[in-house]
């Protein structure tokens, strides 16, 4: 059993970025843990390895990010008020 983990961090420009980039290591088979605006991953097997291909995706992630995702996030977000709230 293997007990020697080590953890690759990557620091994003905001919180959203952080959330989409997390998500997107998911979708790509990797752990990933977004908090504030850092994705953090687990190494757990064959480190180099590992590290080059979450290079490689964080690049693509990036292109993603440029072209998709990103006009997901800061939509204003409009609530229909039930029938009793309505005036």
């Amino acid at each position: 059993m293997n007990t020697d983990v080590c953890y690759l961090t990557f620091p994003l420009p905001s919180v959203d970025q952080a959330a989409s980039f997390a998500r997107y290591l998911h979708r790509h088979g990797y752990s990933a843990v977004a908090e504030a605006n850092e994705v953090t991953c687990p190494l757990d097997e064959d480190p180099s390895a590992t590290t080059a291909d979450l290079v490689m995706l964080r690049q693509n992630w990036r292109r993603w990010w440029n072209h998709q995702d990103a006009e997901l996030f800061s939509l204003p977000v409009f609530v229909k008020p039930t029938c009793g709230e309505c005036v």
